[in-house]
């Protein structure tokens, strides 16, 4: 089963929204957040339009206080070392990749089925 929810940049600025995939957008462009679920497990999706993040820069983004040089956008580059933090501690999975057409980041989070204890 998939669900997905769209989010303007424009309505996301408008509202003064911390979350960075929508800050890190340009006004007028999509978010895109998609939940999945099945035998393997479940998995929580977004996708923005916005600059993306190089490849080489991808594991190091996940690093506390670490920015990619030139971000216009203010910050203490510590969102997504807390998603990955979050993510280790549910012993889930975060990959990093390109966007559609290679624009933007896609930041997927696999969440394994457990057996109950």
């Amino acid at each position: 089963m998939e669900n997905e929810r769209r989010f303007t940049a424009d309505a996301a600025h408008e509202l003064r929204t911390p979350v960075a995939a929508i800050r890190y957008s340009p006004a007028g462009t999509t978010v895109r957040v998609v939940t999945d679920s099945g035998a393997a497990g479940a998995t929580l999706q977004v996708v923005d339009e916005g600059p993306g993040v190089a490849p080489h820069e991808r594991a190091r983004v996940l690093d506390r206080f670490y920015r990619v040089l030139g971000s216009e956008e203010r910050g203490a580059g510590l969102g997504l070392s807390i998603v990955a933090r979050i993510t280790a501690l549910h012993g889930a999975s975060l990959d990093l990749g390109e966007g559609p057409g290679g624009r933007g980041l896609k930041a997927t989070v696999g969440f394994p089925i457990t057996a109950p204890a």
